[in-house]
């Protein structure tokens, strides 16, 4: 995967991001470089990660990158009861897909959690909007959580587009 810098921010799986790299997230917000967190700051990951308010997110410029869903659509549940995983934004349940993400130089595997079921089975070619990295740390573990705004197989409209409107005008071929 290429690792530098794409004009929306760092490219995926970019372990050399700076503050210089980083974009204004979904809420607005300015993020922060790691180094910038107080010593011994961790996310609260009693929580969803996504939701703590001290979580650190990096949009991903997903620009030349191919995504193929290889695991289907799993809900997020709460460990201990069971219960499904909430996203505070929306009120929708929290959904986890597996995806090999594919480009020029290779591929990595990621498991993506996004607010809302998504339509995508295996093997499908996926369209992946709003991505963004979030970094955890808990103890001696930690990782990289990934967030999208919305998961659907590529070619298919966009929520609230219609279909029928083509450059045919809308006549079959």
């Amino acid at each position: 995967m290429d690792r530098g810098s794409g004009p929306t921010g760092p490219r995926l799986g970019d372990p050399d991001a700076r503050a210089a790299d980083v974009t204004p997230c979904h809420s607005g917000s300015l993020m922060l470089d790691a180094d910038s967190r107080s010593a011994g700051e961790a996310v609260n990951t009693d929580r969803d990660i996504t939701e703590s308010e001290n979580a650190m997110k990096l949009n991903i410029d997903v620009s030349g990158v191919q995504f193929f869903c290889t695991r289907g659509a799993e809900a997020r549940t709460d460990r201990d009861t069971g219960v499904p995983r909430i996203d505070r934004e929306t009120g929708l349940p929290l959904w986890q897909v597996q995806v090999a993400a594919l480009d020029a130089t290779g591929g990595e595997v990621l498991a993506v959690t996004v607010a809302g079921e998504p339509s995508v089975t295996v093997g499908q070619m996926v369209t992946i909007e709003g991505l963004v990295a979030i970094p955890w740390s808990q103890g001696d573990r930690s990782g990289v959580a990934y967030r999208a705004a919305a998961i659907r197989v590529s070619g298919t409209p966009l929520p609230g587009t219609s279909s029928s409107s083509s450059s045919s005008g809308g006549k079959a071929a």
